[in-house]
């Protein structure tokens, strides 16, 4: 079952928008049947060829469009075994993935691609963050010192931009992680989800932030007879045109030249890697013309890999999907028909792509269809009204749990 995080991750947004209601629910969704499961079979065969020697035990992916629209979900290596959605859930040090919001805001501070920094070590109160391998390159321009992930480099830069504008820039981007106020959060130090960051270097992509993912393209109630807003959210959003050509030129230069040369693809591909101390977490997050791809390799109990850096596995799981996502025998993204947005007033939401059967969607029929059976042999409890008023109403029998006693009839 390879949609199965996918499935849950929609359920858990479906069910608070669909809750007391009764009938017959439809969901479509974004989801692209094909490129699941390439997805899927991609992190299985590479797990199964390099994890055992690389100690590399669990990997996730995340592949949506620019918009947001999340067409493939992998939470793990198998659902089967482990419900936990590794793409959603877990939290993990981004190491210089984050660097995207160092260089952010130094360029909204004034600063250009070609001006210098001073990759030499530095001491800030005792902590001395080292370069790969402790190697040094002397004055280097902010697009080297990006696309090579030199660590001196970007703390000397981030201190002169200031930590704090780091974070602004990050919040900036839709990163909503909490993050600590402190010289080592620039090299990725507070933890995030591979679903949020993924989200922020969609906003680079789109020239537009923040980007909210999102999986429901319509939901339809009671054979179409009510509609229920879903698609795109429609939070505030401003434009990064200003900074977003420099923003992909930092990225294609990691892919073109830099850590992330294992990326590479024919055509336009940018993104950036990212390893966490010791090799316990390694990603490669970034784009081409259709997809924003984040890819996360590691193990659930924070044990180092095996010189997994995010060069490495993450950027061949990336470029595999980026290239077999393009291939004739899989539907093209950019050729897919656009996913609907918000329906209009008084109308489902219909799209041409393929309906998607959650492995919910049947018993959120069965839930509803059991509140009004039990709505009918009690009275018919208002439902709408329960379940606003009561936070733990209940709709198969149309009780609640008050602070003190048992369950009770709920009779509005």
């Amino acid at each position: 079952m390879s949609d199965g995080w996918f499935a849950d991750w929609v359920h858990d947004r479906a069910a608070s928008v669909i809750s007391g209601v009764r009938g017959i629910v439809r969901v479509r969704t974004t989801l692209d049947p094909q490129l699941q499961e390439l997805a899927q079979s991609i992190v299985d065969s590479t797990l199964a060829r390099y994890g055992t020697e690389r100690h590399a035990t669990q990997a996730a992916l995340i592949a949506m469009r620019p918009d947001g629209a999340v067409v493939a979900m992998v939470g793990g290596r198998n659902y089967a075994e482990s419900q936990f959605n590794r793409a959603v859930e877990a939290q993990r040090q981004p190491g210089s993935a984050f660097k995207l919001f160092d260089y952010y805001a130094a360029l909204r501070k004034g600063f250009s691609l070609d001006d210098e920094v001073e990759d030499e070590p530095i001491d800030i109160r005792g902590w001395q963050p080292d370069n790969y391998g402790r190697r040094y390159h002397g004055r280097v321009t902010l697009a080297d010192a990006f696309a090579h992930s030199l660590n001196a480099a970007t703390v000397r830069l981030s201190q002169e931009v200031g930590v704090d504008q780091v974070i602004a820039a990050a919040r900036d981007l839709g990163l909503r992680a909490p993050l600590a106020d402190n010289p080592s959060l620039v090299l990725g130090t507070s933890e995030v989800s591979l679903l949020d960051l993924t989200s922020a270097y969609a906003a680079v992509r789109a020239g537009v932030a923040p980007v909210d993912p999102w999986g429901i393209a319509s939901i339809s109630l009671s054979g179409g007879k009510v509609s229920v807003p879903v698609g795109r959210p429609d939070e505030p959003r401003h434009t990064l045109e200003q900074y977003q050509s420099q923003l992909i030129d930092l990225l294609r230069g990691v892919v073109e030249y830099g850590t992330g040369r294992a990326a590479a693809l024919n055509g336009f591909a940018a993104g950036k890697t990212g390893t966490s101390q010791d090799f316990r977490d390694a990603w490669f997050i970034g784009f081409n013309d259709s997809l924003v791809v984040g890819v996360w390799v590691g193990n659930d109990d924070h044990s180092p890999m095996k010189e997994v850096a995010g060069g490495t596995l993450p950027a061949m799981i990336w470029k595999q999907f980026m290239e077999q996502s393009n291939s004739p025998t899989v539907t093209a993204v950019n050729e897919q028909p656009q996913t609907p947005r918000e329906p209009s007033e008084g109308a489902v939401a219909v799209s041409e792509e393929p309906a998607q059967t959650l492995g919910r969607q049947q018993a959120w029929s069965e839930r509803a269809n059991e509140g009004n059976a039990a709505a009918e042999n009690e009275g018919r409890c208002d439902i709408p009204a329960c379940d606003q008023y009561y936070h733990s109403f209940r709709v198969s029998d149309c009780t609640y749990q008050p602070y003190v006693g048992p369950r009770r009839y709920c009779d509005r």
